[in-house]
């Protein structure tokens, strides 16, 4: 067997190991009433102790599915009830949800009862489940008098706050025979980062987290049955800024419409697609700094981020390994990028920002160097102008295309492909950067980003091969 082969093999019993290691410790009979096995995320999703769950950002994660498969966790206990509710009935028939989700699972089965009148499904346990909406504040009151067990919320983010919190934190209740009977009183939701109610959803359960909340991120790429690369060319016709969110499930709010970098100026290419040209090559790489000089729980990130020109003229922001270090510690992971990346970026370079006790982490720098990597210049670059000033040119070459971002690409044991956005939280201290409300502080991550593209501003444009000694050493003059 290849390498390759036993490698992805050895994945692929990983991943069924975790999936079989969740799915014992769940009491949902699956193999009766799921013609589905649940992923991995799906059984997190099932498996939480938390009174409050939600399931959900980026699309085609399988979220309907594991909202029926979160309520027959508990399906074999006798009286225990369950309701799942949309915002109005018509969304509540749509095809994909979990009322036609579920007749699909159970209708016409002997041994589950459908009753349309009701829309509810009665288990032989006499376990129940019903469906319903909440299209109005007063629709609150039909599910009143019923002693709830089990409520989800599908699509949470089109529901009002406090048609929740009425239903999850003041109706839901259990007896003390159902408790003794082993009925958990749960709260599962699903939601896609958009839709009204998107501020009070991301706020009470992804930002911040709470113990007696839990959010379980999800993407496509969490759903095994999903014919990924069809779903995707369906959603071509979203927005740049739309189709991110809904693909990597991303909670921010909407941009700031003063933000310098608007979403249709990034553009992204994979290392696969880098590959495929036999003739490109990285000419300079640039390993761009702005330091903290404390690492304290308050200190502000040390930035660091690699940008690489190409030999056709681009740039290409390849990584950012940004964190909260010692100055000490930005050395020793500057060094080891260094060495981790050096095979493949022509001639290297470190600049760091050397205002606000910059040059003090630049000399750990230079001290930390091995004396064979002299040429690769470390050099401190002072701020002389506001750093709006310093993005706006930097942003105008995003905006004329000289820039991309580096997708890495990734094989999963099932065969997929997954082009991993290693910058995600670059783009996210780009597109919500608002220098008109905060003209002296920018995200550590986009200084290192500005710094680095400047630095390489003179050779955008200039289609070059750099593969000699002396020509290493002309851009090495440079400096």
């Amino acid at each position: 067997m290849r390498t390759e082969d036993r490698n992805d093999t050895d994945a692929a019993s990983v991943v069924r190991g975790i999936a079989d290691e969740l799915k014992a410790e769940s009491g949902a009979r699956f193999s009766k009433y799921s013609p589905e096995q649940p992923s991995v995320k799906q059984l997190q999703f099932i498996n939480s102790n938390a009174h409050e769950c939600l399931f959900g950002g980026g699309v085609g994660g399988g979220k309907s599915s594991g909202l029926l498969m979160a309520f027959l966790r508990d399906v074999h206990i006798p009286g225990y009830r369950g309701l799942i509710l949309r915002k109005t009935m018509g969304e509540a028939k749509l095809s994909g949800g979990p009322l036609q989700r579920a007749k699909s699972w159970w209708y016409g089965r002997s041994d589950v009862h459908w009753n349309e009148e009701n829309k509810t499904f009665t288990f032989p346990s006499g376990a129940t489940l019903t469906f319903g909406y909440l299209d109005l504040e007063d629709h609150i009151y039909q599910y009143q008098g019923t002693e709830w067990h089990f409520i989800g919320f599908d699509e949470l983010t089109h529901f009002e706050e406090s048609s929740y919190f009425n239903l999850v934190l003041e109706r839901q209740r259990r007896t003390l025979s159902a408790k003794d009977a082993g009925i958990v009183i749960r709260a599962r939701s699903t939601a896609n980062p958009e839709g009204k109610g998107f501020p009070w959803v991301t706020k009470h359960f992804v930002n911040p987290g709470h113990p007696a909340r839990h959010y379980i991120a999800s993407t496509l790429h969490d759903n095994p049955g999903l014919d990924i690369e069809d779903y995707l060319t369906r959603l071509d016709h979203l927005t740049p800024e739309r189709r991110r969110r809904m693909v990597e499930g991303i909670w921010d709010p909407e941009p700031p419409a003063t933000a310098i970098w608007k979403a249709d100026y990034l553009q992204h290419v994979t290392t696969q697609e880098l590959e495929a040209r036999k003739d490109f090559k990285y000419v300079i790489t640039v390993l761009a700094l702005d330091p903290a000089v404390t690492s304290r729980d308050k200190s502000d990130d040390s930035g660091i981020v690699i940008i690489s020109v190409g030999n056709d003229g681009k740039l290409y922001v390849r990584g950012d390994v940004t964190g909260k270090y010692s100055p000490n510690a930005v050395a020793q992971i500057t060094k080891n990028t260094w060495r981790m990346i050096k095979p493949n970026s022509g001639h290297l370079r470190v600049r760091y920002e050397s205002n606000q006790g910059g040059d003090y982490v630049g000399e750990m720098l230079k001290a930390t160097f091995d004396p064979a990597d002299s040429l690769g210049v470390v050099k401190g670059i002072p701020s002389r102008v506001s750093k709006e000033e310093r993005a706006y040119p930097i942003a105008q070459q995003y905006e004329r295309g000289n820039i991309y971002h580096v997708l890495k690409t990734r094989e999963h044991p099932d065969g997929t492909i997954e082009h991993h956005n290693g910058l995600a939280d670059l783009e996210r201290e780009m597109l919500f950067w608002n220098p008109v409300l905060d003209k002296r502080k920018s995200p550590n991550r986009l200084d290192a980003l500005v710094i680095g593209c400047t630095d390489l501003l003179p050779f955008i444009g200039k289609a070059r091969r750099e593969t000699t000694t002396v020509q290493r050493l002309n851009v090495a003059r440079q400096d």
